[in-house]
């Protein structure tokens, strides 16, 4: 009678038939029964096993082959760099080199940046070959460089402000005055570009303003700087702006030259991705010609 009632639901503490004894395996130890459930289970554990291994060596050989690749485009950087610079050095010794006329050697650098245009590298090495062409006045050759080096320079935001930035300057003295000014205007109000670049893009709209003899866009730029709640020296753009507009008299422009004076000495801020000065070690603007 016990019997027939342990194998009913009335008894719930009665665990004699929770735990049935498998007929295969009665008798055996604990160490036979899991070599009996190896033998049971051995394949479907070994396919989970070898799924994750693949998944795992796939993620790690993603993650070797990237870092090799790195590396080697990092190789290629530094000969291509190496190679021009020890060509500049051949020319200098050879007395037949003027830095204010001659453009210098950037061949391989440029080679480089075109068989790697979407690296980080292959940005800078595009911000270089622009240095080079805008020292000598080629300002349309320099442009399309700064331009390039975006595709690159795209998850670096303290440097594409400064690619964007000078492409507007080289963009805007190439004679595109219209494009020029709509660049400025981006870098000016991209807030993940550096308060230096957006400031400096205020202040070259608002002195260009004033070249183009059109008081109202003046006063906007100004209040816009004014406004922008740069952290990076505001006052100093501010300052520099509004001197700036003292010099030119109410009525009677007189020819300027196209592009506003050299930028205000502004601290530079610290880059967090190093390789190239926040700022650019190259002023891209000359002086304007005083009355």
């Amino acid at each position: 009678m016990a019997d027939k009632d342990s194998e009913t639901p009335e008894h719930p503490q009665d665990d004699r038939n929770i735990a049935k004894v498998d007929a295969d395996t009665a008798g055996l130890s604990p160490e036979e029964k899991l070599i009996l459930a190896w033998k049971k289970y051995k394949t479907p554990v070994l396919i989970a096993v070898m799924m994750l291994l693949a998944i795992g060596a796939a993620r790690y050989g993603s993650k070797f082959l990237s870092e090799k690749k790195l590396a080697g485009i990092q190789k290629e950087y530094t000969k291509a760099k190496l190679a021009d610079e020890v060509a500049q050095q051949s020319r200098e010794e050879l007395k037949s080199f003027d830095e204010r006329k001659d453009l210098e050697v950037v061949v391989q650098t440029i080679k480089f940046a075109e068989n790697h245009p979407k690296s980080t590298l292959g940005g800078y090495a595009r911000i270089e070959a622009g240095h080079a062409y805008m020292k000598v006045g080629n300002f349309e050759e320099a442009a399309s460089h700064y331009k390039a080096a975006l595709a690159g320079l795209k998850n670096v935001p303290e440097i594409a402000g400064l690619a964007q930035l000078y492409n507007a300057i080289c963009t805007y003295r190439s004679g595109d005055k219209t494009n020029g000014k709509n660049e400025l205007q981006l870098v000016a109000k991209n807030v993940v570009y550096l308060d230096s670049h957006r400031g400096e893009a205020f202040y070259k709209l608002g002195v260009i303003a004033l070249f183009e003899k059109n008081i109202s866009d003046y006063e906007k730029w100004e209040v816009a700087l004014e406004n922008a709640a740069l952290s990076h020296s505001p006052k100093k753009w501010l300052e520099d702006l509004k001197a700036f507009r003292q010099q030119i008299p109410n009525n009677g422009f007189d020819e300027l030259v196209p592009i506003p004076v050299k930028a205000p000495s502004v601290p530079s801020e610290k880059s967090t991705t190093g390789g190239i000065s926040a700022t650019g070690s190259i002023s891209p603007t000359g002086e304007v010609k005083k009355k």
